[in-house]
């Protein structure tokens, strides 16, 4: 079922029944947005009400809505009026946008003594040849220009977490008990009472006196995460709806360290995968790691270095364009929460991809070679590419806030002369090298707007 068949059905409920399904909810719901994301989350805190069974939303979900089938989709592009001038195929140009998140932010830059470790898992390697890659447009960005009331309320944040929960296993009993649950934003941290005090606030402020203005008490009532502690497990839920963690006292083993030889952590992470891949919704469950390292200053004053390993799963099933989009846009990256290792902790990030673009042209590894000697690319931490024998390991993810498109992410080795000197030193001495990321557009440059997407360097 699409999200918009899925509104279109809860639409279809009588008034009556949504009334009896808010039984257990104390105050009044707020209404339904036309958001996809939004309406999945509603529908199932409805189906808890009616004892209704329904799957949740999963990293796969949003996924098989763009790329239906085994194989690249062949459906149609989408022309928006909005994306600019339509271009041959019925493919609309795009205006690449940037986001900071997903490891894309400001500093994206890593001391390694082997690169390859920063890609490791990635779906795509060089030897791959692809003519076209989807592009979305995200339907829950959180552009200034998008307006917030797009995003999921604090109620509807709640409803998700609290479905959540249950399907990881908690007492529906308590999800209900509403001192359990607190509300976080713009500073704010509190209870649903709480919430509603600041609200009553707000409402008593002067109207807009400027343009923009009206849009203010929304931003400072928004509420941007939810948080649900319960005994034995505690779930947090932004306020996209694409984005959320479950935390568990008692959970699989994850390693919170490199092991030496990594074929133990690979098998560690495929079992974890086949453990969870049921509440996942993955069918092929792929495992995929970061490796690199961080200083640590001793109480002397001396320099020390220490690994860090970040670990990720995401649906290694279907084809390998559906494979790359997983490994950005849907995945679950579990870890270890206690001090000693024994809690268990996963962050899930599930994008809705119902608003596909279309299969766009992407340019070759080497026409991507070529834009780096272009200085065609973005660089989050300010560098300067430096050459081609400076590139270390490449892959292909998706960025973006308004438009989800591929990119070549570079692992190139960088300048140093600015850092510490004895961090510089204490890395050097264990053979780690400092390299930074910097970032291609792989769609061909004809399907581009013309304005420059790479000046946000």
């Amino acid at each position: 079922m699409t999200p918009e068949q899925l509104f279109h059905a809860i639409g279809q409920a009588e008034d009556d029944l949504l009334e009896s399904s808010e039984n257990h909810r104390p105050q009044r719901w707020r209404p339904w947005r036309r958001w996809a994301a939004m309406a999945a989350a509603a529908c199932l805190l409805l189906a808890i009400g009616l004892g209704v069974g329904i799957s949740l939303p999963r990293p796969g979900d949003g996924l098989s809505n763009g790329l239906a089938g085994g194989g690249s989709s062949s459906s149609s592009a989408v022309e928006d009026p909005d994306q600019g001038t339509g271009q041959s195929g019925g493919l609309a140009s795009l205006a690449l946008d940037w986001d900071t998140s997903g490891g894309a932010g400001p500093g994206e830059a890593f001391w390694t003594d082997d690169p390859a470790q920063l890609v490791a898992g990635s779906p795509w390697t060089e030897s791959d040849t692809l003519t076209t890659l989807p592009v979305y447009r995200h339907t829950a960005t959180q552009a200034q220009e998008i307006p917030v009331r797009w995003r999921l309320t604090a109620r509807e944040q709640a409803a998700l977490a609290r479905s959540l929960a249950v399907e990881w296993g908690a007492d529906p009993a308590q999800v209900y008990e509403e001192d359990r649950m607190t509300y976080y934003g713009n500073g704010f941290s509190g209870s649903w009472e709480d919430y509603q005090a600041l609200l009553d606030r707000l409402s008593t402020r002067e109207p807009a006196q400027y343009p923009g203005q009206q849009d203010q008490y929304n931003y400072d009532a928004n509420i941007q995460s939810v948080s649900l502690k319960l005994d034995g497990m505690s779930v947090k839920v932004d306020d996209s709806g694409e984005r959320w963690n479950i935390a568990l006292a008692q959970g699989p083993q994850v390693l919170q360290s490199p092991p030496t030889d990594l074929t133990e952590l690979e098998q560690s992470l495929e079992q974890i995968g086949q453990e969870l891949a049921d509440r996942l919704g993955y069918r092929q469950p792929a495992a995929c790691w970061t490796i690199d390292y961080a200083t640590d200053y001793a109480v002397e004053g001396e320099v020390g270095i220490r690994p860090v390993l970040r670990t990720g799963l995401y649906e290694g099933y279907g084809s390998l364009e559906q494979q790359i989009v997983s490994y950005s846009l849907n995945r679950a990256d579990p870890y270890a929460s206690g001090e000693q290792g024994e809690g268990f902790s996963i962050w899930v990030t599930s994008a809705d991809l119902s608003n596909k673009l279309g299969d766009y042209p992407v340019i070759s590894l080497d026409e991507a070679r070529q834009q780096l000697e272009e200085d065609a690319y973005y660089c989050s931490t300010g560098d300067f590419f430096p050459g081609q024998d400076s590139i270390a390991a490449v892959e292909i993810a998706y960025r973006g806030r308004e438009i989800l498109a591929p990119y070549y992410r570079f692992i190139v080795e960088v300048d140093t002369s600015q850092l510490n000197p004895d961090s510089v030193a204490a890395m050097e001495q264990e053979g780690c090298k400092h390299y930074a990321a910097f970032y291609v557009a792989a769609v061909e440059s004809e399907y581009l707007e013309p304005a420059q997407w790479w000046q946000f360097n």
